[in-house]
């Protein structure tokens, strides 16, 4: 567990989505750092949530590790043991085979002296109790080699157990938890940021009719965007009804407003959905007059401020001519005119 290969690999995708997770994908490198989009929040989430869970297995699987290397590390010692007392039973051993055939050279195969008869017999009497000693060594040690294979058979029912262990959570969490990653990283885009309608604030449009055509159009967040799913024009009333809204079969970003029979003051919508359920909207703000209006003089461009001229601020337009054009009778200078106080709106 630490030197997984499936682990490091998963490390490297989760650092990834941490730094991509506020910010922003593939576009390209600055300064020779790459940027990426960014992961959507709620699928960011659920990844790093499961990273976690591997996390505390990993956890858990080096603890459950410890008492393994424990056992496997006094087995390992025990072995050595072992080892070095089989290297000295079998130098007793050939010291034993060196002392029988010398007492069977000095002792055996011929009538003995008294005195060396009782040599000889001391002698097998030292060496019986040596070749004693030495099968009772013999036999301990063949039983704690027993012990030991015994210990190893159980450890290595117990290590086959864990690494049964291991294997499961490499490729039955870790190496999902990498393909969602993968997928989620090289799906990501940039979500939409702002929707505009433009025009923003129209004029005033006239009852019976007038058309106002709106096209909308989506900021991002980056250079990678996410595809819009959804487009959906609405409309808002203030004060009446602002008239009949129609989406552009063709062109979903484009919409057109008929006006009705009545004033009114509101707003048209547009709100769009992208690929990641990033929701945003914009609007443009409607306001509906009767088509009769009238324009008031600008007095300070206009007789008698002006000599002979006369101006008129209309919504749409400044008229302006002659006050011959636009004159009235004055009741001030019979003899003279002044310009009308209102004309209406061409």
């Amino acid at each position: 567990m630490t030197d997984n290969a499936d682990y490091r690999e998963g490390l490297e995708l989760k650092a990834k989505l941490e730094s991509i997770g506020v910010g922003l994908g593939p576009k390209g490198s600055i300064d020779g750092v790459d940027k990426f989009a960014p992961v959507p929040p709620p699928v960011r989430e659920a990844l790093l949530i499961r990273w976690r869970g591997i996390d505390v297995q990993r956890a858990d699987l080096i603890g459950d590790a410890r008492p393994l290397d424990a056992d496997d590390e006094a087995l390992s010692r025990f072995a050595v043991r072992l080892n070095v007392w089989l290297r000295n039973l079998r130098a007793r051993k050939q010291a034993l085979d060196g002392q029988l055939a010398e007492y069977n050279r000095l002792c055996l195969g011929r009538p003995l002296p008294e005195d060396e008869f009782r040599q000889c017999e001391s002698y097998r009497t030292r060496y019986n109790n040596c070749a004693g000693r030495h099968n009772a060594s013999v036999a301990e040690r063949n039983r704690l080699v027993g012990v030991w294979q015994e210990g190893k058979k159980c450890l290595q029912t117990r290590g086959d157990s864990f690494r049964t262990q291991v294997m499961n959570w490499a490729s039955l969490r870790i190496k999902p938890w990498i393909t969602d990653a993968r997928k989620a990283i090289e799906n990501a885009c940039d979500p939409v940021k702002k929707v505009r309608l433009v025009p923003a604030n129209p004029p005033p449009i006239r009852t019976g009719g007038d058309i106002l055509t709106l096209r909308g159009f989506v900021v991002y967040g980056g250079d990678k965007p996410c595809p819009i799913v959804r487009h959906t024009w609405t409309k808002l009333n203030s004060t009446g009804d602002i008239g009949n809204l129609v989406e552009d079969s063709a062109d979903q970003t484009l919409a057109t407003l008929t006006t009705g029979i009545m004033e009114a003051v509101g707003a048209v919508v547009l709100e769009v959905q992208d690929s990641q359920d990033n929701v945003e909207r914009g609007s443009s703000v409607v306001t509906v007059s009767a088509s009769v209006r009238t324009c008031e003089l600008n007095k300070l461009a206009s007789h008698p401020f002006v000599k002979n001229f006369c101006q008129y601020i209309c919504v749409n337009s400044t008229p302006s001519g002659p006050l011959d054009d636009f004159g009235i009778p004055d009741p001030t200078d019979p003899s003279g005119l002044k310009c009308r106080p209102f004309v209406l709106q061409p």
